[in-house]
């Protein structure tokens, strides 16, 4: 695998990649269900949770019932949610301790999220924001590919020099959309039955750290 401090531009996901944000997720998820009466995933039930952590985004939505029309509610509900419990989101110290590392090389480091701005500055703080060279916020679930474009373009960065690092099949299909190199991490949303054989991976965030 390729060490990261070789490209120019390293991008990574926030949610399930730079924090551990899933337990959190779990804990809002009846909310969310009941108030758009979608299907009720048993949170307790480890089985059913790792079956949907193999799904991809598309797949998720399908199983949940969430509609086009309902869509952009459930999301933005969420997101509201995930913010009022912004305090018990815990960053993954390795991924900031590599973005530390990588920006001590020269490598632009960005954020590529779904999450709003004030979501993510709420659980970096202002110290650990400073680490990265530009933070893209409030993406569509489905429009991460046009923002890395961006990030890639204003850098002044090839895709053959920049990376992705993300938790989610979408984070890959994103990477790919914008003909950039991916990496998943295994410490998410997604587990790694979820991925293509030919994905690398990291399964835990100390191998982050290894891959410098």
């Amino acid at each position: 695998m390729r060490k990261l401090r070789s490209y120019k531009l390293v991008i990574f996901d926030f949610d399930g990649t730079v924090t551990d944000s899933f337990p959190v997720f779990l804990s809002i998820l009846s909310k969310v269900t009941n108030k758009y009466n979608l299907y009720s995933v048993d949170v307790n039930n480890h089985k059913e949770v790792e079956m949907f952590r193999s799904m991809n985004t598309l797949n998720i939505l399908k199983k949940l019932g969430v509609t086009k029309v309902k869509l952009p509610f459930v999301v933005s509900y969420t997101r509201a949610l995930m913010y009022e419990h912004c305090d018990n989101i815990r960053l993954i110290p390795e991924v900031i301790v590599a973005a530390k590392e990588l920006s001590s090389y020269g490598v632009k480091v960005a954020i590529v999220s779904s999450s709003t701005n004030s979501y993510i500055a709420s659980v970096l703080g202002e110290h650990d924001m400073s680490i990265f060279d530009e933070i893209a916020s409030g993406v569509s679930i489905f429009g991460k590919a046009s923002k890395i474009k961006a990030i890639c373009r204003r850098a002044g960065i090839e895709g053959k020099d920049a990376i992705l690092i993300g938790d989610e099949v979408r984070d890959e299909a994103a990477a790919a959309a914008a003909n950039i190199h991916f990496t998943a991490v295994l410490w998410g949303y997604n587990n790694a039955s979820s991925f293509n054989d030919k994905t690398p991976f990291l399964e835990t965030p100390h191998n982050l750290l290894e891959l410098i």
